[in-house]
């Protein structure tokens, strides 16, 4: 005996409204979890945003600190002799490489010491300029 058409029929749409039922519930749950975490997120952000603008402010008072100004006095003095030195570093490399141009000798490493010496003076007037910055 084989059921009627009407009987199957009834039973797929029963099985079919069932599943829909089950799948909105689940979507609804699952963008109710989306929702929260997306809260969440946004709450670390603003958190985290808040946090970092407090130390930038703490940062740039204490830099106002006498204490810190002394010290950065004493770190632009130390920079200000090392590009001194290194302006002294590169005159005499680029002394001794003119000197062995002319004898003829082969100046691969005098050279590559000399962008070395240039490199470094490059990061030292950048580091003396960061620190007259801080102290404006």
């Amino acid at each position: 005996m084989t059921p009627e058409p009407k009987t199957v029929r009834a039973r797929q749409l029963e099985r079919a409204r069932t599943y829909t039922k089950k799948a909105l519930a689940r979507s609804d749950e699952l963008m109710s979890i989306d929702m929260d975490l997306l809260a969440r997120s946004r709450e670390t952000i603003a958190n985290t945003r808040h946090r970092l603008k407090k130390k930038k402010e703490n940062a740039v008072s204490r830099s106002r600190h006498p204490v810190n100004q002394e010290m950065l006095q004493r770190h632009l003095q130390q920079a200000e002799a090392h590009v001194a030195m290194g302006a002294e570093h590169v005159r005499q490399q680029r002394e001794r490489l003119s000197q062995l141009e002319r004898h003829g000798h082969d100046t691969f490493r005098t050279r590559a010491l000399l962008a070395q010496f240039e490199d470094l003076q490059d990061m030292h007037i950048a580091h003396r300029d960061r620190l007259l910055q801080q102290l404006k």
